[in-house]
């Protein structure tokens, strides 16, 4: 009904893609506000739903709250979902969190890092790869987090924004950061409650980047020396 009142007659193709509902779900969901006099049908192509006089006076926003009560809440669960997508896909990668971490000059120190150590057998080397995420809690972003993550470029291969998306809500309204983090090859994902964890959706990829090196050696120097145990579990990647 949110989405009715929002695009006005939609067709069911539309809405099952909008809200990710399977074609029994949306068939039960649209017969039941059928039956309660809320939607009605329409013609167009494929069919369509429309909202009746009755349904447009109901109020349809769904409540769109964070799962968190602070942004820093999501740091150490969307750590843990990084290592997890990390052993599934066998690539032996470490997650930590650098949230706390005060490095010199603005937008200079990332939320999360991901180091990735990836081995070239044939011309006998191996590589490290940077990872950035800008992380931001539900409906407490603005386009300025594609310029923070912007900033993580100087030393990481890839750099992402990720916000929190409230539980059941549509994804929607994204263009403009979209936009902003396009124009500077930023990825940008949302993050959903799953359980007692979180789940990430990739919604615009990254664009790989070749970082300096000496920017990428100062960048681990510092974390490292803050956070001596992340380096010795980094030491060890070296060995995988």
């Amino acid at each position: 009904m949110w989405l009715l009142q929002e695009q006005g007659g939609t067709s069911n193709q539309q809405v099952r893609a909008v809200l990710e509902l399977g074609v029994d779900r949306f068939k039960k969901v649209r017969d039941e506000l059928i039956n309660d006099g809320l939607v009605e049908k329409y013609r167009c192509r494929g069919g369509g739903i429309l909202l009746t006089v009755k349904g447009s006076k109901q109020k349809a926003a769904p409540d769109a709250t964070s799962s968190v009560d602070k942004e820093k809440d999501l740091y150490e669960p969307f750590v843990r979902e990084l290592d997890l997508e990390s052993k599934e896909n066998e690539e032996n990668a470490l997650a930590f969190n650098t949230s706390s971490l005060r490095k010199s000059g603005k937008w200079s120190n990332p939320d999360l890092v991901k180091l990735s150590v990836r081995s070239f057998p044939i011309i006998r080397t191996k590589k490290v790869i940077i990872t950035t995420y800008e992380v931001k809690q539900w409906d407490r972003w603005n386009l300025e987090a594609a310029f923070e993550a912007a900033s993580h470029r100087n030393f990481a291969h890839y750099s992402y924004v990720a916000l929190e998306w409230a539980r059941d809500f549509p994804i929607e309204g994204l263009d403009d950061i979209s936009q902003a983090c396009s124009r500077f090859g930023v990825g940008l994902m949302t993050l959903h409650p799953y359980y007692t964890g979180w789940r990430h959706k990739i919604q615009l990829e990254a664009t790989p980047y070749v970082p300096s090196d000496e920017f990428a050696e100062e960048f681990l120097g510092y974390v490292f020396e803050k956070r001596p145990v992340d380096q010795e579990r980094y030491n060890r990647l070296w060995d995988g």
